[in-house]
C-alpha cells in the first residue's frame, strides 16, 4: 500500500475514535522503512473522559486538533479514498462487536461502562460512516 494512502487511513481512523494524540510531537508511530505501525491510543474515544458537549465528528463534534495530526499537513487538499475504512465498518456486526465485548476481561469491566459506550459509539459510526467520511473530506479541503 502507498504511503500516502496509510497516512490517509491512519487519519481517518484516528478521527473515528477521537484519538487526538498522534501529532509531530508525539507521532505514537512505529516505522521500520517498509511498514507503519499504530501504538499508543491510551486518548481515544475521549467521550469517556467526561468531555462537556462532546460530539461525535459526524455529529459535528469538533475537528480543529486533527490539524495537529502528524499527517494533516501532507494530507491536506489530497483525495481521500477510505474504501477499506469503509468496508471494515461496514462489516462491523453487532456479533462481532459482542465478541470484542465478551474479550475484555471482567476486571477491566468492573465498576464502569466504558465497554458499553465504546460498542454504542462503534455502532452509531458504522451508520454514519459516509458523514464521517464528508466531514473528514472537508476537512482536508
Amino acid at each position: 500500500m502507498h504511503l500516502q494512502q496509510v497516512g490517509i487511513e491512519t487519519l481517518a481512523f484516528d478521527v473515528l475514535v477521537d484519538n487526538v494524540d498522534r501529532r509531530q510531537a508525539k507521532p505514537n508511530i512505529l516505522w521500520n522503512g517498509a511498514e507503519l505501525a499504530l501504538c499508543d491510543h491510551e486518548q481515544a474515544f475521549s467521550f469517556l473522559r467526561g468531555a462537556l458537549f462532546w460530539k461525535p465528528a459526524w455529529a459535528g463534534g469538533e475537528l480543529k486538533h486533527f490539524r495537529e495530526h502528524i499527517f494533516f499537513n501532507q494530507l491536506k487538499g489530497t483525495a481521500m479514498n477510505l474504501n477499506r475504512l469503509d468496508g471494515a465498518l461496514a462489516a462491523l456486526s453487532d456479533k462481532r462487536l459482542a465478541e470484542y465485548a465478551d474479550a475484555i476481561p471482567d476486571g477491566w469491566k468492573r465498576n464502569n461502562d466504558a465497554t458499553d459506550k465504546i460498542l454504542d459509539y462503534l455502532r452509531q459510526a458504522r451508520e454514519n460512516r459516509a458523514a464521517l467520511f464528508a466531514v473528514i473530506n472537508q476537512m482536508l479541503k
